[in-house]
């Protein structure tokens, strides 16, 4: 079984982006470098900040051990080497959906998870700024108009001086 159908899906910024690349098609150049931007390498403050947060989040798990988890929760976080935007949307996930405090392995799987979450939609971005949508309005507007004016400019002028020459030769 795939780490994907472990977790239920929760959205986050990735997923806000990829979202709104699809709705515009003018912008996802922009957004995909925001996306890029996020997946920037984790610091060992970032992981620690979100560890923190997990762990916290979790008042009744039990305390005694509470500073070794700590410590192996960071390590292992920090071993995976997960972008910033993976840690952001993983806690968000974790926090929304874990009932109980995680595991060292769930968290990891859940990184795992969103880090191919977040590569999905980065290729998908990618793919919409090499081939961006029709503008279909445009295209409606075009269909609409009568057939006449569908034709290029350049046949309109051809005719057009046809259409001279043929008066001349009266």
């Amino acid at each position: 079984m795939a780490a994907n159908e472990l977790v239920p899906k929760c959205p986050n910024r990735a997923e806000v982006f990829t979202r709104a690349a699809e709705a515009r098609p003018l912008e996802p150049v922009a957004l995909l470098a925001d996306l890029q931007a996020l997946a920037r390498p984790a610091s060992r403050r970032d992981i620690g900040e979100h560890s923190a947060i997990i762990i916290g989040c979790y008042p009744n798990a039990k305390t005694e051990d509470a500073e070794i988890y700590g410590r192996a929760f960071a390590e292992y976080i920090a071993e995976a080497n997960p972008a910033l935007s993976d840690l952001e949307a993983a806690r968000h996930r974790i926090i929304k959906t874990f009932v109980f405090r995680p595991s060292i392995a769930e968290v990891l799987m859940v990184l795992e998870a969103e880090k191919q979450l977040r590569l999905q939609r980065t290729d998908r971005i990618e793919y919409l700024v090499k081939h961006p949508k029709p503008d279909t309005a445009a295209i409606s507007r075009f269909r609409q108009q009568p057939k006449h004016m569908q034709q290029p400019k350049s046949q309109i002028a051809h005719a057009k001086s046809r259409d001279d020459d043929e008066e001349i030769n009266y």
